[in-house]
């Protein structure tokens, strides 16, 4: 192993300006391109991934709690006492979600109504991305808004010439349609900007005036929880559905948006193999540089044999000879994708077109995980470039000796 380890190092540094050491070089830098392709592109889906999942750490909660069937339920003593004694916890709090209608002068929208406590709101990362106002709500009527609403109904910020209403629908079987629906004036305290659904759908206003609206005092549409350690987020989800039952779904928030994350995953091993196939066939370079190699260093094959090489210790001098040439190119590209995602990470030479003006770069971020993928797929493929031409290499060694 050791010998035929030597012998590549030194055929490696004995090529010079010949043709076989073009072709080394050639190889080398493909290699080079396609890991440099693989770090920047795995490392872009990362950063978008990382990104969405902080936009929704904003308004969804760690975990979710909602009943399988029906809407509205009521949280039972024995229910209240479950989370309350639950040491791993950091929170917890309910919350009304419900389509409603928002009107402003002579405008009007469909929007989705989120009713909150005020623990929502401390244990929410919404503040980092107000737009104007405050978070502060501290009257009964106070409202945020999505700015996408805002600039749909054209609701100024200061001093608005007519009052916001906030209409919920009762039973829609009603002898007089002036009551068909539940009416609130609502005060704008704040505007946020965030992500284009929510930005475009959610009105926040405090739970009470939500439970007015909806004519449901002691009821909810979903507990939302927050954990002390997101580590144990999966224990937390199981003990809670042990102890709730059938009745209710428990979700983590990637399981509020499994399709989303979903999709991104399987376009990220799209992204992989895509370029995976990329390094297979730069891999041909390899595979003719080292068969070209066998073909120069014959004589030195058999001389290698006769002096007690074994046959698989010749076949090894090639084989190391193509994982040294990937390896070499791998690393440099790999280092190159690096710099160039800490690059990006820093200035954002290259920025989003449209993020809703809230990211001003595109976002890189490196896993790992991703980078021992990445080692193991040019191994992989150095092997399958290098294999063929080292049995051909093992096989001249049971050949006689010729004066050529």
């Amino acid at each position: 192993m050791h010998l035929s380890l030597f012998i590549a190092r030194r055929y490696f540094r004995s090529l010079r300006a010949t043709f076989i050491h073009t072709i080394a070089w050639i190889s080398m830098g493909l290699m080079g391109a396609g890991t440099l392709a693989l770090v920047v592109a795995l490392s872009a889906f990362n950063g978008m991934t990382h990104l969405l999942r902080t936009h929704y750490a904003a308004f969804d909660p760690e975990i979710r709690i909602q009943a399988r069937e029906g809407h509205f339920f009521s949280m039972t003593k024995a229910q209240k006492a479950s989370l309350s004694h639950m040491r791993e916890l950091k929170s917890y709090s309910p919350v009304i979600e419900e389509v409603a209608l928002l009107t402003y002068d002579q405008s009007q929208s469909i929007v989705k109504m989120k009713g909150i406590s005020p623990t929502f709101l401390r244990e929410s990362t919404l503040g980092n991305y107000l737009a104007e106002g405050s978070l502060s709500m501290t009257h009964p009527n106070d409202a945020l808004l999505g700015i996408g609403i805002q600039n749909a109904l054209s609701v100024p910020f200061q001093s608005p010439f007519k009052a916001l209403h906030m209409h919920y629908p009762t039973d829609p079987i009603v002898a007089n349609p002036q009551h068909m629906y539940r009416t609130q004036t609502l005060t704008l305290k704040g505007t946020f900007q965030l992500h284009r659904p929510q930005d475009d759908e959610y009105v926040i206003i405090p739970i009470e005036l939500a439970r007015t609206l909806t004519g449901r005092p002691n009821a909810q549409t979903a507990i939302e929880l927050s954990a002390h350690d997101p580590n144990q987020i999966p224990q937390i989800k199981q003990s809670i559905q042990t102890q709730w039952g059938d009745d209710f779904d428990v979700l983590t928030r990637e399981q509020m948006h499994a399709d989303l994350y979903q999709l991104l995953r399987i376009e990220k091993r799209f992204v992989f193999l895509i370029f995976s196939f990329v390094l297979i066939i730069s891999s041909l370079s390899l595979f003719f540089m080292l068969s070209l190699m066998v073909f120069d260093k014959t004589q030195d094959i058999k001389i290698w044999h006769a002096l007690g090489l074994s046959p698989a210790g010749v076949g090894r001098i090639f084989l190391w000879e193509g994982i040294g040439v990937s390896v070499l190119g791998a690393l440099g590209g790999m280092t190159l994708g690096l710099v160039l995602c800490a690059l990006q990470a820093q200035y954002g030479f290259i920025n989003l077109a449209v993020i809703d003006g809230v990211a001003h770069r595109y976002p890189v971020r490196v896993e790992p995980m991703d980078l021992l993928g990445i080692a193991a797929a040019v191994f992989g493929v150095a092997l399958l470039a290098s294999v063929p031409p080292a049995r051909r290499a093992a096989r001249l060694c049971v050949r006689p000796l010729t004066n050529e």
